[in-house]
């Protein structure tokens, strides 16, 4: 019991003992904390601190307690080089390498944004990944999964306009790093206008009576492509045609006559038609009765 009146201390590449030379500790006095300047430590050498203390009641010191620890100087980054911006769609994604850091390894990434009207940078979200997407919220969220790369991070939701973002490491030690270059991300209200009001009819739809026409409105023109799959995810047929922008003219929509590759009418039951065009992927069933 009793206040602290000595408290000592010592840094070296080895644990401290009772052997050592009491002209290595140095005293703290009565503080418990204790900034140490002038150390010359190698990166990525490992260290001990070793402590002992003295009330204020007796003449000895307490057993002598060392604390393991590893230097690490290297302030993290992420190289320029490593930087990718792509469109998939709707969707702009932002993407990087992995960051220079030393022994303390990676711990996460803060990404920050600011808009073309502001000066002043924001944390939008942080986490171990390497991959963000920024799109209006049109997309839905199995599609992002399809498009991301390396580790996805956090969908960003944006109405039309010009963002900028900035990546900044962070290590276990807690250290933030150097942030990144700027990467500046476009959402063009053309890119997305896309497609929109889709429609199927008559759905569910005789194969022998009719055909199942598609219907949409194109933000551009485009070359729009449709796939049918059965339950199983087997690909029955595909066809595609270019399509005017707007709403098509009757009898211009896309239609599906019911049969396969080959020509040959498909069972009765649920397909599954995935509609690709002017930047967007749709989905929607189509139910056969024949």
């Amino acid at each position: 019991s009793g206040t602290i009146e000595d408290l000592r201390y010592v840094v070296s590449t080895s644990p401290a003992t009772s052997q050592t030379p009491d002209s290595s500790w140095s005293s703290a006095g009565a503080s418990s904390n204790v900034t140490v300047p002038g150390l010359n430590m190698a990166n990525s050498g490992v260290y001990y601190l070793s402590v002992k203390a003295k009330n204020a009641l007796g003449n000895y010191f307490s057993d002598i307690t060392s604390v393991r620890f590893v230097v690490d100087t290297v302030t993290p980054y992420i190289p320029d080089n490593s930087f990718a911006v792509t469109t998939e769609g709707q969707s702009v994604i932002v993407s990087w390498g992995n960051a220079v850091v030393g022994a303390s390894q990676i711990n996460s990434y803060v990404v920050e944004e600011r808009t073309a009207e502001s000066p002043i940078w924001q944390t939008v979200t942080s986490g171990n990944f390497n991959t963000f997407v920024v799109d209006t919220g049109s997309l839905p969220q199995q599609s992002l999964g399809q498009v991301s790369s390396g580790n996805p991070g956090q969908n960003i939701t944006r109405t039309p306009g010009t963002y900028f973002y900035r990546i900044t490491p962070v290590n276990n030690a807690g250290v933030q790093g150097t942030p990144s270059i700027t990467v500046r991300v476009d959402l063009a209200v053309s890119s997305v206008s896309g497609m929109t009001g889709l429609s199927v009819y008559p759905n569910p739809f005789d194969s022998r009576k009719t055909k199942a026409k598609l219907v949409f409105t194109l933000g551009v023109q485009s070359t729009v492509s449709v796939k049918i799959y059965d339950i199983y995810g087997y690909q029955v047929t595909e066809f595609s045609r270019l399509m005017p922008q707007g709403s098509p003219a009757p009898g211009s929509e896309m239609e599906w006559d019911g049969t396969d590759s080959s020509g040959q009418k498909v069972s009765k039951g649920i397909y599954i038609a995935i509609i690709e065009g002017a930047g967007t992927k749709t989905t929607v069933k189509i139910a056969v009765i024949h």
